[in-house]
């Protein structure tokens, strides 16, 4: 009674994350009476996990406080009363046979959320777990997963990406599939399995991987990222956000290249992430789009089969799909080619759209950075010839800028979704890690920002320093030893990587050399914030702004010239080029945020 006085009308709490997804403690209030929801988990004395739900109902005349460490108190005191009944009703064996001394141990539960109801952020609610219980323990995620097995740390990371990585099918596909269409879904093995499976896989390996198919991709890339910069140096204001604008046009972008002529695809990708950004992952929003989606797919693949030559020589995985699929799929290859599409699109978006935010941001935000990007790109240019621009960058061109790229590198590290904050797998057949059994069919986490955030792998692992990784051996090695797995590794390793890092290059290339910006954050002195955001939130990017846009100074050149002056050049001392002399090297050093500026690689 007290806790439904106590508790915020409004306050969700669902375990990792405030106010978001189907929630085990909520507060509401409805024709004068305050509803407070719980779903309490508990594991008897057999270890079985046991469910129970209740509602209590009272007026919300009363005790109108609450919050801080007392509320949290209370809710971990409802939950343990919750849990302690729940024992006394016995359990029952697993089925699978394992004992529970072999699994490796449950989190505190009671801990957990006490960390999340008083504000502690995603990040340190697991590696506050991790600390208590070791680099392996076991969660419960109801409706969705049930048991979850969470691993962390280096020899975690060898272990999904290296050692098992052909045991391991991946399952986040399974998770937008069920969040789109509100029951399970089959996973990534089950859909290979199947013709449509297949399909998907050759269509998705021949755009993604076909060299023709990234050159034409690239050429697109560069030429929408002029574009747009042609368009934002005409429209923008002033006082306009950058990110405002770019965010809409790389979703565009992105459903051009899926979908074709992606005009309707584009706009409800578009409000598909705009609700998961407000309301997460499993929002009313979110489904409808999947209905949404479903309706445009089944009417375009309808017109290619009615016009093949309107679609004829379009470059897009659709086109690639319809193609192989001889324009006969059925209903079911034609909804799984929806559920396919669309973790592709918010998959790729939710790693791009926040690693070109916090990127750009990074960049524009560190002088030095910014300086040593645009002669990266003025000397590219240069080698290409007088009079070239970002429109003449080949795929190779913008592979082998290699600062950009490494900026691009230390953003995913810092800020992406998958894998860093979320790496989902089933395991295929029954295997050991750290001393304890996981059982076939166990769905692991695998939260490798344990190890992108770590002082003993990244010293200084909060600063953006894309230093860490332009000496090439020791990035090599880096990724080798699966410090780190920005892109992920193995077998499951993102198919789009290339895509991705032409696509930014061209997009980065184009704007530090037009324009310059300012960096407004809500911290004093527009310091960048810290990311502690859990996966497919972006409350701290979307504090992130750049203003003010307006032609860059000519310091260095002009923006379209191939001139690499001397000065210009030597700032390449950044790239990790050690020839250069040392007063260069110190002076940008010296102006940059990054700790190892003046080093090559992150074990110098």
């Amino acid at each position: 009674l007290f806790l439904s006085q106590a508790m915020p009308t409004g306050f969700c709490f669902n375990g990792l994350q405030a106010g978001r997804q189907a929630a085990p403690l909520t507060v509401s209030s409805r024709q004068g009476v305050r509803l407070v929801h719980l779903r309490a988990i508990a594991q008897g004395e057999n270890s079985a996990l046991m469910l129970a739900e209740a509602t209590l109902s009272t007026p919300v005349a009363g005790i109108t406080g609450g919050g801080g460490d007392a509320v949290a108190i209370i809710a971990i005191a409802l939950a343990l009363v919750g849990i302690a009944l729940l024992a006394i009703g016995g359990t029952k064996p697993r089925e699978d046979g394992v004992r529970e001394e072999d699994l490796p141990p449950w989190a505190d539960m009671a801990q957990v959320l006490r960390d999340a109801i008083t504000g502690k952020p995603f990040d340190t609610v697991l590696l506050n777990m991790r600390e208590r219980h070791g680099d392996m323990f076991r969660i419960y995620v109801p409706n969705l997963f049930g048991e979850v097995f969470v691993l962390m740390g280096l020899k975690a990371n060898q272990f999904v990406f290296t050692e098992q990585d052909k045991h391991l099918d991946q399952a986040l596909g399974g998770v937008v599939g069920t969040a789109v269409s509100g029951k399970k879904t089959m996973g990534t093995k089950e859909r290979k399995a199947t013709e449509s499976g297949k399909i998907f896989d050759k269509a998705s390996a021949d755009f993604f991987a076909n060299k023709k198919a990234l050159a034409r991709a690239t050429k697109i890339f560069v030429d929408s990222s002029e574009d747009f910069c042609d368009r934002m140096q005409r429209e923008i204001k002033p006082e306009q956000n950058v990110f405002e604008i770019l965010w809409t046009y790389v979703v565009q972008t992105n459903a051009d290249m899926l979908y074709g002529n992606g005009e309707n695809a584009g706009r409800i990708v578009c409000q598909t992430i705009d609700s998961i950004n407000k309301e997460g992952l499993f929002s009313p929003q979110v489904r409808q789009a999947g209905d949404d989606l479903r309706e445009v797919l089944n009417t375009r693949y309808k017109d290619r089969v009615q016009n093949p030559d309107k679609y004829k020589g379009e470059d897009s995985l659709f086109e690639e799909f319809f193609l192989l699929s001889k324009g006969e799929a059925d209903e079911e290859m034609l909804q799984g080619l929806q559920q396919f599409m669309l973790t592709l699109q918010l998959a790729a978006n939710g790693n791009q759209l926040v690693t070109i935010r916090w990127l750009m941001s990074h960049v524009y935000g560190d002088p030095a950075i910014l300086q040593a990007v645009r002669a990266e790109v003025i000397a590219k240019l240069a080698e290409k010839g007088e009079g070239s621009t970002v429109r003449d960058l080949l795929l190779d061109d913008l592979l082998s800028l290699h600062l950009t790229n490494a900026c691009i590198t230390e953003a995913v590290r810092l800020h992406s979704d998958i894998p860093s904050k979320l790496t989902l797998r089933s395991a295929e057949i029954p295997m050991e890690h750290g001393g304890f059994k996981i059982p076939k069919g166990a769905t692991l986490f695998l939260y490798a920002d344990a190890v992108h955030k770590d002082e003993t792998h990244f010293p200084n692992a909060a600063a953006f320093c894309p230093h860490r990784y332009t000496d090439s051996e020791v990035f090599a090695k880096m990724q080798k030893d699966r410090e780190i797995v920005t892109f992920g590794h193995g077998r499951k390793r993102c198919t789009g990587e290339l895509h991705a890092r032409a696509q930014i290059s061209a997009l980065l290339a184009s704007f530090v050399l037009r324009f310059d910006m300012d960096l407004l954050t809500e911290l004093p002195g527009n310091r960048i914030p810290e990311d502690h955001d859990g996966p497919f939130v972006f409350d701290t990017a979307n504090t992130l702004k750049l203003v003010n846009l307006r032609p860059r100074r000519k310091d260095l050149d002009d923006a379209g010239s191939t001139k690499a002056a001397q000065p210009v050049a030597a700032v390449a001392a950044l790239l990790g080029q050690h020839s250069l002399g040392a007063s260069t090297e110190i002076e940008v050093a010296a102006a940059s945020t990054c700790p190892f500026s003046a080093f090559f690689g992150g074990k110098a």
